[in-house]
């Protein structure tokens, strides 16, 4: 990362971060005060690394209760105030990239059968052993509610999506958690689960794309992770939030999504417990499923009059903004 060099080494105009885990330590260590800084779809995960917004001149928040916390932390017309936005994740944007991303799949579908993707997220827990932080628990809990689900809807396929895979962090690599579960779940339904990590892969150069359309041909989602929900819901596909984060939670009630979705415990250690009450969790998730074409074609009103014209108005400001901190070439 440029931004990590000796000051005499940067040569930039403009330099603009993005993403959700921009505000963390781990980035904010490493980037320099002398640097005019803007961050453009930023979330803020914990209500405690609101303050390091401070470092940014400009800065694009995801939904306005982030923008109206921010807010709060600078007095009205304080020189230090940065440029405050909020816009919808960018992730938002993928249907004007790929707006026929439902008529190709990355991997072959049972037409005969109903499609599920699930998406579950590694990040919290940094040892793969059972008996470490709940995970055993969690584990045993979500292959409960997957069980309930495939003998519910026996016409039904569940394909484990990895959406977090990195050779070089063990510990953020979803397919761990994935296979954990699969493990348990083959033994009562071993032609009904699939591992699609060999289809949709990290090291490939549309991995993002190929992510977008495997979502957006599910026929519904289990998701954790925070842009497995962006991209249903930009894919209009229905899904069932199991979240443990702020971001997904705050994604869920802006978008009144709050039925379909359950926030996992926080255990004394800080870590996500197991679901809570099972059988009450697969009775909403079957609703879901049951609902599933009415929910789409809500999603699909809601990108349409709501979203859309925000990822519109984000376009606009982007032009202007590059317009305005970019200098023009020199003439030649």
């Amino acid at each position: 990362m440029s931004i990590i060099r000796p000051r005499s080494n940067i040569r930039h105009d403009v330099v603009v971060f993005g993403g959700g885990d921009i505000l963390t330590t781990y980035f904010m260590e490493r980037i320099h005060d002398g640097i005019r800084k803007h961050a453009i779809s930023v979330g803020i995960p914990y209500e405690s690394y609101a303050p390091a917004c401070r470092a940014f001149a400009t800065l694009v928040l995801r939904n306005a209760r982030d923008l109206n916390m921010v807010r709060a932390l600078f007095p009205a017309n304080a020189p230090s105030r940065p440029q405050l936005h909020a816009f919808p994740d960018m992730g938002f944007l993928l249907p004007l990239l790929w707006p026929r991303a439902r008529a190709t799949s990355p991997f072959a579908l049972d037409p005969a059968y109903g499609h599920v993707g699930v998406t579950l997220c590694r990040t919290f827990y940094e040892r793969s052993a059972f008996g470490h932080h709940h995970y055993a628990d969690l584990v045993l809990s979500l292959t409960q509610l997957l069980e309930r689900f495939l003998r519910r809807y026996p016409r039904v396929h569940l394909h484990f999506l990895p959406f977090c895979i990195s050779p070089w962090k063990h510990y953020e690599d979803d397919r761990v958690l994935h296979v954990h579960i699969l493990q348990l779940l083959s033994v009562h339904f071993p032609d009904r689960i699939f591992d699609m990590s060999t289809h949709v892969r990290y090291d490939a150069a549309d991995y993002v794309r190929q992510s977008y359309q495997a979502i957006a041909n599910m026929d519904a989602m289990v998701c954790a992770r925070f842009h497995a929900h962006v991209f249903s819901m930009a894919a209009h596909t229905p899904f069932f939030s199991i979240s443990c984060s702020r971001k997904c939670q705050e994604l869920v009630r802006e978008h009144e999504w709050d039925e379909w979705a359950v926030a996992l415990p926080e255990m004394a250690n800080g870590k996500p417990g197991p679901l809570p009450n099972v059988p009450a969790v697969a009775d909403r998730l079957g609703a879901m499923w049951e609902q599933r074409d009415a929910l789409r074609e809500r999603l699909r009103a809601s990108y349409q009059q709501k979203i859309l014209p925000q990822c519109r108005q984000f376009l606009t400001f982007w032009r202007a903004f590059v317009q305005q901190e970019v200098p023009s070439p020199p003439e030649s």
